[in-house]
């Protein structure tokens, strides 16, 4: 916003650069502009967002939740951008425990290994849980 006309070409010449990288925007939360000049004259300021977020498919897989926020400008000509790569959303608040009890039921080792066989993901050899009784 201000400043010089927008280059087409060179807008172009990026887009087919994250084309060929296959990088996608991750978008933002927060205010539209990263930059300004701070310029005490209103009709002189210049606002542009100068830094995104990019990444790769494997990047959205490994972290489906990623956000990027713009937090507000304090001292420098600057917004801060913030990576977040975990969901905001609240934990559950119940951890889970193991409760010793169950190894007292004669049942209970049958019970695993059947949960096991008809699980999707079996626990490896290398797995501690292959080593249950």
């Amino acid at each position: 916003m201000g400043g010089l006309p927008v280059n087409g070409y060179r807008i172009t010449v990026f887009r087919n650069c994250m084309d060929r990288c296959g990088l996608m925007d991750f978008g933002f939360h927060g205010p539209r502009f990263t930059w300004t000049t701070k310029s005490p004259i209103w009709q002189n300021n210049i606002k542009e967002r100068l830094d995104k977020g990019l990444g790769n498919a494997d990047w959205k897989l490994l972290f489906p939740a990623t956000e990027i926020h713009h937090l507000p400008r304090v001292k420098f000509d600057h917004c801060p951008i913030m990576l977040i790569t975990d969901s905001l959303a609240p934990k559950s608040s119940k951890p889970f425990r193991f409760e010793q009890m169950r190894l007292t039921d004669p049942t209970f080792s049958s019970f695993m290994k059947d949960s096991w066989k008809t699980s999707e993901t079996l626990p490896s050899a290398s797995s501690p849980l292959s080593r249950f009784p």
